[in-house]
């Protein structure tokens, strides 16, 4: 009796092990509409600064980004996040977008120009050098109603862990991804200094606010 008793046994183990575990579903891929979204960072003056009602906020917008998007709301650690902008089109206080973002001063097209040689020289983001910025996901996770992604920003040749807490949604009728949020970084974590000048009577904060509104299409197959 024992022996047929082991016998079974082994007869349940064997056909255990044979049993294969359910293949986890791979999370959706989508392509991002770079027309329909926005990348942009805002850079503050400082207020204290002895020439600050002479100098402006910016916002700067990337106008040539790609972007990678994989997500399963039934298991966001299976997210995959990843972001290249080409340091060249970043594009300085767009009208439009300074409206948008609560900047009443508007600047003149040759104001734009001069921002934007600033933002790429050597002592800036020195876009000759480093011409591109990205952003990859290593972990995502539900934190209440939101997702924090957390993954690796490569900026100007420094790269930093940053997290930022994610609002995301599927249309319902057209499968769309929307997915939008910003994080707090700051000039001197990628080594260098914020924009200053005429001895820094003119001068902006350290730190500025990357701010991330992306749609996306499911692809593909």
């Amino acid at each position: 009796m024992f022996k047929l008793l082991f016998a079974s046994l082994v007869s349940l183990v064997a056909m255990l092990m044979s049993v294969t575990s359910p293949a986890v579903a791979a999370p959706t891929r989508y392509e991002v509409d770079a027309q329909r979204s926005r990348l942009f960072v805002m850079v503050f003056k400082d207020p204290d600064a002895l020439g600050a009602k002479l100098s402006h906020d910016h916002v700067v917008r990337a106008r040539a980004f790609s972007a990678d998007i994989a997500w399963d709301a039934e298991a966001p650690g299976t997210c995959e996040v990843s972001f290249v902008i080409q340091v060249a089109s970043l594009d300085p206080d767009p009208p439009a977008l300074r409206k948008r973002a609560g900047l009443k001063r508007m600047l003149t097209e040759s104001d734009r120009a001069q921002v934007k040689e600033n933002l790429l020289e050597r002592a800036q983001l020195w876009g000759a050098k480093y011409p591109t910025i990205r952003f990859t996901a290593t972990t995502c996770a539900r934190r209440g109603g939101r997702v924090d992604v957390t993954g690796a920003l490569t900026l100007r040749g420094v790269t930093r862990q940053v997290t930022v807490p994610m609002s995301l949604g599927i249309d319902a009728g057209t499968g769309e991804l929307t997915a939008s949020g910003s994080v707090a970084v700051r000039h001197t974590w990628f080594g260098f200094k914020p924009y200053s000048a005429l001895g820094g009577a003119l001068r902006n904060r350290d730190e500025m606010r990357l701010v991330i509104v992306v749609r996306g299409a499911r692809a593909t197959p």
